[in-house]
């Protein structure tokens, strides 16, 4: 099977910086002009401290669900210790937590979102069972509804927030200069 070439495509990328590297190299490797310009910054919560205190409250949960990689980088920054049960999103996410070291991870088969996680037999009965959402400010609340509505005492613990980044309207002018497709992803 022969790759798709992307040559003379000029294709601006606005994912955060240290996530869009990767895909700014795969497109430039089937050819196409990349022009990078992220549009958001990932950093750790302002109240840091107490989402650490959370992650170490929870430790005796039933499960703790992440939402994404940047989820679990942040809450690994902030709590080295033994997790329980961990539950992926998706197959970055899950990957995410084998290279922080954890071996427990479940992750839906099918589906890679909010209805896939709560499809898992592991939370079909969690009524009065303590389960973590480590996630980043904001998002979808689907999981922590469907959970709650189970019967689950759900606890919240953001550890990351996006922060936009403003750019000059010469920069985006330059960025945006004869683009024949644009990848926006997550917000």
């Amino acid at each position: 099977m022969t790759s798709a070439s992307l040559q003379g495509l000029r294709v601006l990328v606005t994912r955060p910086a240290d996530r869009g590297e990767t895909l700014c190299r795969l497109l430039a490797s089937h050819g196409a002009e990349v022009v990078h310009l992220p549009m958001q910054a990932i950093e750790p919560v302002r109240q840091s401290a107490a989402a650490a205190r959370a992650l170490q409250q929870g430790r005796d949960a039933l499960a703790w669900i992440f939402t994404s990689v940047n989820a679990v980088r942040y809450a690994r920054r902030l709590d080295a210790g033994v997790w329980p049960t961990c539950i992926a999103v998706g197959p970055a996410t899950a990957a995410a937590l084998a290279q922080a070291g954890i071996t427990d991870v479940r992750l839906p088969a099918d589906r890679h979102d909010s209805e896939g996680v709560l499809a898992l037999p592991e939370l079909a009965e969690v009524q009065g069972r303590s389960v973590l959402i480590i996630t980043g400010e904001g998002g979808r609340e689907a999981i922590q509804g469907g959970l709650v509505a189970r019967g689950a005492q759900v606890v919240r613990v953001e550890v990351y927030r996006r922060v936009f980044l403003p750019h000059a309207p010469e920069t985006l002018a330059r960025a945006l200069a004869g683009i024949d497709a644009a990848i926006v992803t997550n917000g």
